[in-house]
């Protein structure tokens, strides 16, 4: 049988994107997943993205890293489906969306989609480790956040595995970003993700962790400007500024974080 997708990316991070009413009942989206990801015998992205009904909201998210493993959420990722979903519905401009981590608020503002990625949890504040001082919040998954002022230098595969596969963080380890404050108060980032197993172009909820942090931390003002990896290009690392975030509270008095960024369509296609 031949399935229909659309490939996306939002921010450099790419992904599959399929409606699970082409997919047969009993079907291992894992193995899927891992055959579609992979970047020289497949599509190639940094994860497939599941389109499914919901009993609870408008729409249900299912994610798979390249890897095969199912994480909770993906703040690129929900963007993109957000844009699947409109595209192809005639659908109100707010949506809802259930994840693993939650039901979504999504809305479009003009060229950009903002999510509403509830109150991070804090888990560790801070921790001390072999490569430096480390803050983990969850922002839908578990995010890492170091300070580093020679972030252009930085062999983040090499020093984000160590992190993500710290004892510390057993036994599901974490993301890791690597995060410079420049002095317009902006953030420069760049990020190890767990699935893909190796430095991504950019990461939705990494860089709202990266954003929470540096607000508590340093002070930021609101909206806060994150400016991603470009690509892998070699010579010089350029970034570009392609997310921002504001923060509200809730009706407990918790601070919410809402992200705002765009989403892009890249072809689409059938795999058999």
């Amino acid at each position: 049988m031949k399935i229909s997708f659309t490939k996306y990316h939002g921010s450099g991070n790419d992904f599959i994107l399929i409606d699970s009413c082409h997919l047969p009942s009993q079907f291992d989206i894992p193995l899927f997943a891992r055959s579609l990801c992979d970047r020289r015998q497949g599509i190639g992205a940094d994860g497939l993205i599941v389109l499914c009904s919901s009993s609870v909201a408008d729409y249900k998210m299912r994610i798979f890293n390249a890897d095969g493993s199912e994480p909770s959420m993906c703040g690129n990722g929900i963007r993109c489906l957000y844009d699947f979903i409109q595209r192809r519905e005639n659908c109100s401009s707010e949506l809802k969306i259930e994840t693993l981590h939650g039901i979504l608020k999504c809305r479009r503002l003009n060229e950009e989609i903002a999510i509403n990625l509830g109150a991070p949890r804090i888990l560790h504040w801070p921790i001390e480790l072999p490569q430096g001082v480390v803050f983990v919040v969850n922002t839908g998954v578990p995010h890492a956040i170091l300070f580093d002022d020679e972030l252009d230098n930085k062999n983040v595969s090499e020093e984000g595995a160590k992190i993500r596969f710290h004892p510390q963080f057993a036994p599901v380890g974490v993301n890791v970003n690597f995060v410079s404050v420049t002095s317009q108060g902006q953030i420069k980032l760049r990020t190890y993700e767990r699935g893909v197993e190796g430095e991504t172009l950019a990461c939705g909820t990494g860089a709202a962790a990266a954003a929470f942090v540096s607000m508590k931390h340093y002070g930021l003002k609101e909206p806060i400007s994150v400016f991603t990896r470009l690509s892998f290009e070699k010579g010089p690392i350029e970034y570009r500024q392609d997310l921002r975030f504001q923060f509200c509270s809730d009706n407990k008095g918790e601070l919410e974080i809402e992200l705002l960024g765009s989403a892009k369509k890249v072809f689409e296609g059938f795999v058999e």
